[in-house]
C-alpha cells in the first residue's frame, strides 16, 4: 500500500497536526461483526452444500492465541512459544511461498525478512518449512502476475496471497495526485497563517474547494470502480496462473483489512471527511471480489479483513488519535502484532487444510 497512499499521507499530515482528526472512542466493537456471523462479503455467499464440502475451518469459530504483551525490543519469532502449540507434519517438510505487495513483503517492520507474517508462520511451522517470500512493496495485480511468469514455485505446498490493496488505492490516488503538484503540503502551513489573519487566503480557499471536489464522495467510488474493475480482470488470471506454476499447493488469499478505522478528518466550518467509513466502503467492494473469485479458483481465503476489525490490539502503524506535540504516522501498513496476528491466523488454517487433507 505504500505506493498508493504515499502521496495522501503527505498531504495530510500538516492536515491532521491543524485540525482536529478523532477516532470513534470506546471499547473496539466487535462492531460490524459478531462472532457467530460472518461477513457479509465472505463465505456467507457460499451455498450450505458447499460450505459442508469445503475443508475450510472459518476463523471467525476459533478462539486465536493471545497477542504478546507489548515489546519495543521484540525478539523473533514474536511472543512465540514453540512448546505452546503442536508443530503438524512431524518429520516431514514442505514448502510455503508467499506473494503479494507491501503488506506480505513486512514494509515498515524493523526487520521485515524475520517479522513479517511470512517468517512468523515458518518459524511457527518448525525447521520442515522452506520459506519463500516473492512479495514486493506497491505491487498490484497485473505486477504479480508478471512475478509469477519469473519464477518456478512448482514445489510448493502453500501459497499465500496479499494482493489488490493498491489497485483501488492508486485509482483513488489518481483524484488527490494533482493537488500534491499544485499546492504540495506547504498548504497547511499557508492555511494555519490564515487563521491569525496572515497568508494567502485565497490560495487557502481555492485549495480546500479543490480538495472538496477531489475528495467527493461519489467521484472517489467512480474512481475506485476503475481499481475494483481492474482487479475483476486481473486477479482471475493470477490465481488461475498460479495454478498452474503450484499444481499441488494450497492457495490462500487474504482480505484486505481498513488500513484507516476509525479515522476522520475535521477542519472547522471548512472540510470534514469520514475517511473510515469511505474507505471500508472501497474495501468491502474490493474483498467481495477477492472471495468470489478466491471460490471460483478453489482457492482458500485468510479473511484478515474480520479479525482486524474484531481486534482490541492497535494492530497498525497509522494513528487514530493525535495530540499536539505528538508525532503523527499515518503508515497504514501492519506494526509487529498486525503480522503476528496474520501469522497465527494463518498457522490456524494450514493445520485445519492439513488435517483435512489427512482424512
Amino acid at each position: 500500500m505504500k505506493k498508493a497512499l504515499s502521496a495522501l499521507c503527505a498531504l495530510l499530515l500538516t492536515a491532521c497536526a491543524l485540525c482536529s482528526c478523532s477516532s470513534e472512542g470506546g471499547e473496539p466493537v466487535r462492531e460490524l461483526l459478531s462472532a457467530d456471523i460472518s461477513y457479509e462479503l465472505s463465505a456467507e455467499e457460499t451455498s450450505e452444500e458447499t460450505a459442508e464440502e469445503s475443508s475450510n475451518v472459518r476463523i471467525s469459530d476459533i478462539s486465536l492465541p493471545e497477542i504478546s504483551k507489548e515489546d519495543l525490543e521484540q525478539k523473533y519469532p514474536i511472543g512465540y512459544d514453540p512448546q505452546a502449540e503442536p508443530v503438524y507434519l512431524p518429520g516431514e517438510s514442505f514448502v510455503y511461498v508467499a506473494l503479494g505487495d507491501s503488506i506480505a513483503s513486512g514494509y515498515a517492520l524493523n526487520d521485515p525478512k524475520r517479522k513479517c507474517y511470512g517468517a512468523l508462520f515458518a518459524a511457527m511451522c518448525g525447521s520442515g518449512c522452506d520459506y519463500r517470500n516473492y512479495a514486493v512493496k506497491g505491487h498490484e495485480t497485473g505486477d504479480l502476475l508478471r512475478v509469477l511468469r519469473g519464477i518456478d514455485i512448482s514445489d510448493a505446498d502453500l501459497v499465500t496471497v496479499s494482493i489488490g490493496g493498491n489497485n483501488v488505492l492508486n485509482a483513488a490516488a489518481e483524484r488527490f495526485l494533482p493537488l500534491y503538484a499544485d499546492f504540495g503540503v506547504g498548504i497547511f502551513a499557508e492555511y494555519a497563517k490564515t487563521l491569525v489573519g496572515l497568508g494567502d487566503k485565497d490560495r487557502v480557499d481555492r485549495f480546500f474547494a479543490a480538495l472538496r471536489e477531489a475528495l467527493d464522495d461519489d467521484l472517489l467510488r467512480a474512481q475506485v470502480k476503475k481499481g475494483i474493475e481492474k482487479t475483476k480482470t486481473e486477479l482471475p488470471a493470477v490465481l488461475k496462473t498460479l495454478r498452474e506454476k503450484a499444481p499441488h499447493a494450497f492457495i490462500v488469499i487474504q482480505t484486505v483489512y481498513n488500513p484507516y478505522k476509525g479515522m476522520s478528518i475535521d477542519i472547522p466550518g471548512i472540510f470534514h471527511k469520514d475517511v473510515s467509513a469511505l474507505l471500508d466502503e472501497f474495501v468491502r467492494s474490493l474483498n467481495r471480489v477477492i472471495t468470489v473469485t478466491a471460490e471460483e479458483y478453489g482457492c482458500e481465503v485468510l479473511d484478515v479483513y474480520t479479525e482486524f476489525e474484531r481486534s482490541s490490539k492497535d494492530l497498525l502503524n497509522a494513528q487514530t488519535e493525535f495530540a499536539i506535540g505528538k508525532p503523527i504516522d499515518l503508515d497504514p501498513h501492519p506494526n509487529a502484532y498486525g503480522h503476528e496476528l496474520i501469522a497465527r491466523m494463518l498457522k490456524i488454517k494450514w493445520n485445519s487444510l492439513v488435517h483435512a487433507n489427512e482424512k
